[in-house]
């Protein structure tokens, strides 16, 4: 059984915001910085750098057991201020030289990292253009004669419970209305934000996500429950900012931790991940999200939106094998294409990159208000749509039991992709001849 949404396709010719920063927009993507590389006259570790640091520090230890030893090098004064991070084994805080040292010339620590900020992977304008959902029904770009339908099977994701690593949710807008009650719930708060602003979105990039993984009108999976994650604050205007509100490392590796705690006391319903976010290549990243996969939880995560050309100001896509997680072989990498069939020019792209779904002024909610829509461009909506479609596998009567696992839901995904040829729109860029061609698909009946 299916229901279809019959709507008015409109081509809108819209700006595309390039600037940003990371906390606000991710496309800052650049080779990792420094190596956890042991100096050649001593067991000393060094510290492995970021790209964009944020002050703090991260400590990883090589057994569990020796976590509250090490933690014990950090004077007492300071522990209230530590934020410890067990999915990883470790801890994170601001520490002085001398402390630093010690992390380094200890025997139990496995590696000392800078803290680094994320990034938000798409921009936000109002708009309306619901041509994402007939794409994820069909193959091939659309046309003008293409039915403007998009169905989907009446279970529509209802087992399942997204997490939206993001700046929040407005989950009182009424995309997620559900009778008298929302399908989008407040799950966690992970930093410091204004009085009053701790459970809300300020920024608008999270609530857009939701709507497009699970919007009544604009979402992929419509009866799905989405959960708030939040990590960043409002994206500021200097994308060299220290603002403390900015999306960061230690907030993902919490939030991360808290979603594999709270499924494992869900055991009835199905956890997913979405994380429309990234930043350069980061071990302690990497091994938090590694945890939540070995414990059964599914991670769509956007390749991200390129690195700025100094000439020409604008973003063009580079190998998403420089990014965390996105270059991970166990996350579901999205990249981004338009209403035509095109690779946005701005999306990453690569081997790493599984599969791509439309990410060019996509119709979703807006946090202003309860009612209010808005557009979103770029590789963070393409990777919503994902999250979206795993939902409603995960739900689905003939399929979810298949796919009760990560890898076999990303083999999934995979195999119902439409395969068929695709413009990479690479201008000047080299792409490797091992890129994938595939764009996300999910049919109105979906063989088993």
């Amino acid at each position: 059984m299916y229901f279809s949404i019959v709507s008015t396709i409109f081509i809108v010719s819209l700006p595309i915001f390039t600037h940003g920063v990371p906390v606000s927009i991710g496309q800052q993507d650049s080779a990792i910085v420094g190596r956890n590389e042991r100096a050649s006259a001593s067991t000393k570790l060094t510290i492995i750098k970021a790209a964009h640091p944020t002050g703090e520090h991260i400590v990883v230890v090589k057994d569990i057991k020796h976590l509250d030893e090490v933690m014990k090098l950090v004077p007492a004064t300071m522990h209230k201020s530590l934020s410890k991070l067990a999915i990883i084994k470790g801890f994170a805080g601001k520490f002085t030289p001398e402390i630093l040292d010690k992390f380094l010339s200890n025997p139990n620590v496995e590696r000392v990292s800078q803290d680094g900020y994320m990034d938000y992977d798409s921009v936000s304008v109002q708009s309306n253009a619901p041509w994402n959902l007939v794409r994820l029904n069909i193959k091939g770009p659309i046309l003008q004669s293409t039915p403007t339908e998009y169905k989907y099977d009446a279970t529509a994701g209802s087992c399942a419970d997204v997490y939206v690593i993001d700046s929040g949710i407005n989950i009182h807008h009424d995309e997620f209305k559900h009778g008298a009650a929302t399908r989008a719930h407040w799950g966690a708060t992970f930093g410091e934000y204004p009085a009053g602003t701790e459970n809300t979105d300020q920024d608008g990039h999270g609530t857009a996500m939701a709507g497009i993984i699970a919007g009544t009108t604009h979402g992929v999976a419509k009866l799905a429950n989405v959960y708030a994650v939040k990590i960043g604050g409002k994206r500021p205007a200097d994308k060299n900012s220290e603002d403390p509100t900015r999306a960061n490392v230690k907030k993902a590796i919490q939030g991360l931790n808290w979603v594999m705690e709270r499924a494992k006391e869900n055991p009835g319903r199905r956890p997913i991940i979405s994380m429309s976010i990234g930043t350069d290549n980061h071990l302690d990243f990497d091994k938090a999200v590694r945890a939540v996969i070995a414990q059964g939880i599914p991670v769509v995560a956007s390749a991200g939106n390129g690195k700025e050309n100094k000439e020409t100001k604008e973003y063009e896509g580079v190998d998403a094998s420089v990014r965390s997680p996105a270059h991970l072989e166990s996350v579901i990498t999205v990249g981004a294409i338009n209403r035509h069939n095109v690779r946005l020019y701005r999306s990453n792209f690569g081997k790493v990159v599984d599969l791509y779904a439309p990410g060019e002024d996509v119709a979703t909610a807006s946090a202003v208000d309860n009612s209010a829509s808005a557009s979103s461009t770029g590789t963070s909506p393409a990777a919503a749509h994902v999250a979206g479609l795993v939902a409603v596998l995960s739900c689905h009567p003939h399929v979810g039991a298949t796919v009760a696992n990560p890898a076999a839901m990303h083999a999934k995904v995979i195999a119902l992709s439409d395969q068929s040829k695709f413009n990479m729109n690479l201008g000047q860029v080299a792409i490797k001849a091992d890129s994938h061609k595939r764009v996300a698909h999910l049919p109105a009946e979906i063989p088993a």
